[in-house]
Parts: structure tokens; C-alpha cells; sequence
């Protein structure tokens, strides 16, 4: 399965698109689209960025991973984490 249609089906999924027709409708407007425009001018520097930023989330998530882990262990070190725990949401 080409990337592009894997990527399709998945956010469809997320999006809780379930109508196999639609999926189906969609993924022949992918198949048959034409680019916006083949100018290596326009679209390099723009893979590049979007190949940087794609770096700069994969950092950020790690970051976030990092803090996250260190919170739950010092929640889990406060004398009251029991309390909040009991509350539904907290």
C-alpha cells in the first residue's frame, strides 16, 4: 500500500470515517490529482522545511515525554496524590 493512501486510511480512521465509500472516493481523488506545480524552485525549499520541522516535533514530543515522566514522579512523591486520585478527571 502506497504511503500517501496508508496515510489516508489512517487519519480517516482517526477522524471516524467508516463509510468504505467515502474512503474509497477519497483515496481516487489522491490517486488522480495533479500537482500544484513541478517548479524544483518552489518545492525544495519547502520539503526542506517541512523535513525540519518534522525534526523539530519529533524533539519537542521527546521533551514532552521527559517532562511528563518526571511529573507523574513527583506526583506520585506528594503526600496528597491519593486525594486528587480519588477525584473523577483530576
Amino acid at each position: 500500500m502506497p504511503l500517501r493512501t496508508h496515510l489516508l486510511l489512517t487519519s480517516q480512521r482517526v477522524h471516524n470515517v467508516r463509510s468504505q465509500k467515502t474512503i474509497d472516493t477519497r483515496i481516487n481523488a489522491i490517486k488522480t490529482s495533479t500537482a500544484l506545480t513541478d517548479d524544483t524552485g518552489v518545492i525544495a525549499p519547502n520539503q526542506f522545511m517541512a523535513q525540519q520541522l518534522a525534526h523539530q516535533l519529533k524533539t519537542m514530543l521527546a521533551s514532552i515525554d521527559a517532562i511528563e515522566k518526571e511529573t507523574a514522579v513527583r506526583y506520585k512523591a506528594l503526600a496528597d496524590c491519593k486525594i486528587f486520585d480519588s477525584f473523577p478527571g483530576a
